[in-house]
């Protein structure tokens, strides 16, 4: 009691719960209790009084998701509250009694529990020891020779003639910026040749994808510690641990049966209004088994349609406090017409895909999910299953507020926004994301991701004071802030960027967009070893420190800016590309070697020189704006060296054949005068040529979570923790 009280008067502080009295109903731990309390919540009546459902300490096992309906929740002012004690909530089995198997001093075995349903594949893709998820025993990472949307040839001996139960047997093959799941339809030997269980793979180039595929879920590989099996057709797990280990000790072992937990769920004519969730524990949720043979790529795992926690036609509804860990999907979805949602001070880690994902990928007519805060939550360690998933996703929503989150280790991007490619209208607008601590990010499992990352028209949205550092994708790629296609009306301000293997800041195309007093120290830094690449395929550099992609054209007859017509101009049936343009004002650019050599080529097969400003055609910056900025680099580069105006088939140019070229009128090849950046503290040095060029110094001291939340990560789980790593860029002392 004293345990919910002092919850209880935290909640009120913060201003989530109403002073009054509230009804409350306890829910001891056992098998879908929660029912019970709903069932009494209705017998009220009324719902002109707070209601407190309080899930008492222990582990609750829901079979099945539980839904809080319209007539579930509060009216006026007052709401419903479900209050965890100590309590998780799981959707999971616990797996005992193990044996040894014969002859094997690794090999243990267990019975698949009664109660445990594992007839989908999803069900059999997951299992943790405690908190820590095993996964199906896998081959190596192997490599194709060739591909198609229907088949791969492989290489000799990487793959048997027939596996054990082989219908249950994936192959997880890699594009650029997803990892896809196949099953074999058939091998054939003779020609090396796996026929897919669903076409439309997409082949990808060697800078993308790596042609790189692994076989998983196949108990011929079960032979390294930290991986399972489960036997179908034997009723039996199995697990494969150190010699010394014994899983009938220790944390419990579980698998998942159940896809979802909590729906907050009302209907078009009866939204559930005025629900807080607090202090729950919400673990162990499957896989859509429907998406596992099918080879669904979504980017940022966008296919699938269910959460751990799901919110459809909801209004006035807080989750804070909770932890969300152990899922096959995504942590927590405001989906369908939601309105008023506050996310905040979460934890969130081992994801199967990502974090939280805000409105939906569905053609609307006008906006369906508004006023949306995602504030001081921790998400950690995702992909476990679809390796494209985002840490925080904004599909089509406005008003939306992204600050002060924890994202890092994620094998995609960090922060997503936007889901319309070219300039067309949308209903994405007025999304804020700052005060964001993004780090590890890519970790060299897949390309084409950025710590943020938007996409489409966004008028009123802005990305400003976030920290990214470390961001390796497996080739192309590894970005810090990325405006992809038809980026348009967004201003990135008050950002720095650390460590990226390719530039700190690109565009794809997009046009009308402000970047602004930014800080880009050490970026384009190429490959370093990660979990996902070990090998280094781009060494010294990967493309340019600030870098667009746009179209090629001919600049003697096409200027979309001043002569728009066809084939040259940015409305909708045009190369939009070709009007690609951001005006890049005020920012530092500094490079701590800018003449090293990347001695392997790019996606084009030619050779890659260094750049602080580049594109990938000629004439790819004529349209871009580019004043007051300040220069400069370490390691022998000067002002005379072509570090400017660089495409993939051009060499650059001096910093004062840039300048006469019309950019840079008014800025400046010089040392900014950083205190200490090589330990994080960017503060300027009162004689900085930034500060003349009328630079505003950048406070980090804010960024991330706050509060109690600010230090809240385990070591041992999430590495040396991002407090650590937050003193390591000079945010906190």
């Amino acid at each position: 009691p004293s345990a919910r009280r002092m919850l209880r008067i935290g909640l009120l502080l913060l201003g989530w719960l109403a002073p009054a009295v509230p009804f409350e109903i306890e829910i001891p731990p056992g098998i879908d209790t929660l029912a019970q309390a709903l069932e009494k919540r209705r017998v009220i009546g009324g719902q002109d009084a707070d209601v407190d459902i309080i899930l008492q300490p222990g582990i609750h096992r829901w079979t099945q998701p539980v839904s809080l309906a319209a007539e579930d929740a509060g009216l006026n002012a007052y709401r419903t509250t479900l209050l965890g004690v100590n309590a998780t909530v799981s959707g999971g089995v616990v797996v005992r009694e193990w044996s040894r198997v014969n002859g094997s001093s690794h090999v243990w075995r267990a019975e698949i529990p009664a109660d445990a349903d594992l007839s989908d594949l999803g069900t059999r893709m997951q299992l943790w020891r405690g908190l820590r998820r095993y996964v199906p025993a896998r081959s190596p990472e192997l490599y194709y020779e060739e591909c198609s949307k229907q088949q791969i040839v492989y290489r000799q001996g990487d793959v048997l003639p027939e596996y054990y139960d082989q219908d249950s047997v994936l192959l997880v093959l890699y594009n650029r910026w997803t990892a896809t799941f196949n099953g074999i339809a058939s091998n054939n030997v003779q020609n090396r040749t796996i026929n897919l269980t669903a076409g439309g793979f997409t082949p990808s180039d060697p800078d993308g994808g790596g042609s790189r595929y692994y076989i998983s879920n196949a108990r011929e590989y079960l032979d390294e510690e930290g991986e399972f099996y489960i036997d179908l057709p034997d009723k039996a797990i199995y697990i494969y641990c150190d010699a010394s280990d014994n899983p009938n000790s220790g944390e419990d072992i579980v698998i998942s049966t159940n896809l979802e937990l909590l729906h907050i769920e009302g209907n078009a004519t009866a939204p559930v209004r005025n629900v807080v969730v607090a202090n729950v524990t919400f673990a162990h949720t499957g896989v859509e088994s429907s998406f596992v043979r099918s080879g669904a790529d979504g980017q940022s795992a966008m296919h699938l349609t269910t959460a751990v926690v799901t919110l459809r036609y909801a209004e006035n509804v807080t989750v804070t406090g909770c932890t969300i860990r152990n899922t096959g999907g995504y942590a927590l979805w405001s989906s369908q017409e939601t309105h008023d949602i506050e996310v905040s001070r979460n934890s969130m880690f081992d994801m199967g895909a990502g974090g939280i994902r805000i409105g939906r990928d569905a053609v609307i007519t006008e906006p369906e999910v508004t006023r949306v805060h995602v504030s001081d939550n921790v998400l950690s360690t995702a992909g476990g299953v679809w390796q494209m998933g985002a840490g925080i996703i904004v599909q089509r929503a406005s008003d939306v507020l992204i600050e002060h989150n924890s994202i890092q280790h994620f094998r995609y991007t960090g922060i997503s926004v936007g889901w319309t490619w070219g300039y067309i209208p949308t209903h994405v607008a007025n999304v804020t994301v700052r005060y964001n601590y993004i780090h590890d990010i890519g970790m060299g499992y897949l390309s084409d991701m950025g710590c943020v990352y938007t996409l489409g028209y966004m008028p009123g949205s802005i990305v400003h004071n976030n920290i990214c550092t470390d961001v390796q994708s497996y080739g192309y790629g590894g970005w810090g802030y990325y405006t992809d296609e038809g980026t348009r009306a967004a201003v990135f301000t008050n950002n720095i960027a650390l460590r990226t293997k390719c530039a700190g800041q690109f565009q794809h195309y997009g046009t009308d967009n402000l970047i602004a007093n930014n800080i880009y120290y050490d970026v384009n830094v190429g490959d370093r070893p990660t979990p996902g690449r070990q090998e280094i395929i781009m060494d010294g550099h990967c493309d340019g420190v600030i870098r667009t992609g746009t179209s090629g054209r001919d600049i003697d007859t096409c200027s979309p800016d001043t002569d728009p017509h066809e084939g040259c101009c940015c409305y909708e049936g045009c190369d939009m590309a070709k009007c690609s343009s951001f005006t890049f004002l005020r920012n530092i650019v500094y490079e701590l070697n800018a003449t090293r050599t990347r001695h392997s080529a790019n996606t084009y097969g030619s050779p890659v020189t260094p750049a602080l400003v580049s594109s990938t055609w000629e004439h790819g910056l004529d349209n871009f704006t580019f004043n007051e900025n300040v220069y400069f680099t370490e390691g022998g580069a000067t002002a005379a060296t072509p570090l400017f105006n660089s495409s993939d088939r051009t060499p650059g140019e001096s910093f004062a054949s840039w300048q006469s070229n019309g950019k840079d009128v008014s800025s400046v090849f010089a040392d900014p005068l950083f205190a200490d950046a090589a330990h994080g503290n960017f503060s300027l040095d009162p004689a900085s040529p930034a500060l003349l060029a009328g630079f505003k110094p950048i406070d980090t001291s804010t960024v991330g979570p706050r509060g109690s939340m600010r230090g809240q990560l385990n070591d041992q789980i999430h590495g040396e923790g991002w407090v650590a790593s937050l003193r390591s860029v000079g945010a906190i002392v």
